[in-house]
């Protein structure tokens, strides 16, 4: 009787390191997947970022190299024209394409996503020669503002990073606050 008692306690012991081991190989791997997804939207934040700069700054560079009288028209402009503004104005039409494109990929925050928005309709007015009707320089109206856009871009891209950051996951979420946080989400 005793053998058969001691394999019992046995199995019950082997069962319950089992299901413990089980049970900590699944929180880790839910805790590396959280942390994974969340340093992957850190990195094409800061990706966006750099993005972001870069594009203002060769802008920037563009308005600084070619007076406003001097930018590229859509009636008037000859391949003269082009040929001496394209060393400023190509990298800037060019970083701006990239960061729309970056955009579309991107989960910014409602506050930053709508200051991007303004931002970009400050590149487009200085890049766009359509759009440029107006007797004044639109690079030098957009910064006007203090702070300007653009800086309010930046800095909003910033506070995203940091919240970010703040929120790193070191803890795997309870299953019931995920279950209660989709239940309240199909019920608007």
């Amino acid at each position: 009787m005793l053998p058969v008692l001691t394999a019992v306690i046995a199995a019950i012991a082997v069962l319950s390191a089992a299901g413990v081991t089980r049970n900590a190989t699944r929180y880790a791997a839910r805790l590396g997947a959280l942390q994974r997804a969340h340093d992957a939207r850190y990195a094409a934040l800061e990706s966006f970022r750099q993005a972001f700069l870069d594009a203002t700054d060769a802008v920037q560079r563009y308005t600084f190299h070619v007076r406003f009288q001097d930018r590229l028209r859509p009636r008037g402009s000859t391949r003269e024209q082009f040929d001496q503004n394209a060393p400023w104005y190509e990298p800037a039409v060019l970083s701006v394409q990239k960061l729309r494109a970056l955009s579309h990929a991107m989960l910014l925050s409602d506050t930053t996503d709508a200051i991007y928005r303004e931002a970009d309709e400050v590149f487009r007015n200085v890049l766009s020669a359509e759009r440029q009707v107006t007797e004044s320089d639109p690079w030098i109206a957009a910064l006007a503002d203090h702070p300007n856009t653009l800086t309010r871009c930046i800095e909003a891209l910033g506070a995203d990073q940091r919240a970010l950051l703040d929120s790193y996951p070191i803890d795997v979420p309870r299953r019931r606050a995920i279950d209660r946080r989709r239940v309240t989400r199909k019920e608007p």
